[in-house]
């Protein structure tokens, strides 16, 4: 599961831009597919990456969408509490 054996980051903003990248690598770096994964418009997708990093609901989606090798909480290390 990734986040045990990732690289180490000195904030956790290049953690999840990492792991974002990580995650559209999984749609063969397709903005376009990973909206339709996500069952978003591509202009949200797009915000993602602009803010670099995605919402800790669709964070939880990218775990599942994933099987597991993109861990939630190495998507979003900010978010103390989950669902």
């Amino acid at each position: 599961m990734l986040g045990n054996t990732a690289p180490k980051f000195e904030t956790q903003k290049e953690q999840q831009l990492y792991a974002l990248r990580l995650l559209l690598s999984n749609f063969n770096y397709n903005r376009a597919e990973m909206a339709i994964a996500f069952k978003v418009n591509i202009g949200t997708v797009n915000q993602w990456f602009a803010r670099g990093r995605i919402s800790a609901q669709k964070a939880i989606e990218a775990e599942s969408l994933t099987g597991g090798q993109i861990n939630k909480k190495f998507m979003r290390p900010d978010v103390a509490d989950w669902i």
